[in-house]
């Protein structure tokens, strides 16, 4: 057993797991108030939240700041 747990902390470390607790946290710590604002008031957004979209999806490349919003 201990064989198998060893392995799966081994196999969480090589996927490079991120725990979303620490994730959220820093995120926080580096959030500047008002930059969630123009996504909301975006066309994309406005369609989505009149149900004329099925799925929102934000992205970008990395270290755009997407988690910060």
């Amino acid at each position: 057993l201990k064989t198998l747990e060893k392995e799966f902390w081994e196999v969480l470390k090589w996927l490079n797991v991120v725990d979303p607790n620490t994730n959220f946290s820093s995120a926080l710590e580096v959030h500047k108030p008002g930059t969630e604002i123009w996504p909301l008031e975006g066309p994309e957004y406005l369609k989505w939240k009149e149900g004329k979209e099925g799925v929102l999806w934000l992205y970008g490349i990395s270290g755009c700041g997407k988690s910060v919003l």
